[in-house]
């Protein structure tokens, strides 16, 4: 599946993926006009955002209820995410 293509952070609606709850994520940041996740950057891993206090109180329980695995799981499902040419 989408091999030779990387999410470059976009959703389907052609904006960011990065929606919680229909409100925009509290840890969505820019780097160079690309959305990013501040706690990925901040912490350098999807693992270690999971564990992360920020995370576990304020994404993940809205993810258990609409059954998405995780923000890390995010972008293997092509429609979830804009892909482009690596």
């Amino acid at each position: 599946m989408c091999e030779n293509k990387i999410c470059d952070g976009s959703g389907d609606n052609g904006n960011h993926c990065c929606y919680v709850d229909g409100e925009v994520c509290r840890f969505l940041t820019y780097v160079e006009n690309v959305p990013r996740c501040s706690l990925r950057l901040e912490l350098g891993s999807w693992d270690k955002v999971h564990k992360d206090m920020r995370y576990l109180t304020h994404i993940q329980p809205v993810w258990d209820r609409v059954g998405i695995e995780s923000c890390g799981s995010f972008g293997r499902d092509t429609k979830q995410c804009c892909f482009k040419d690596k």
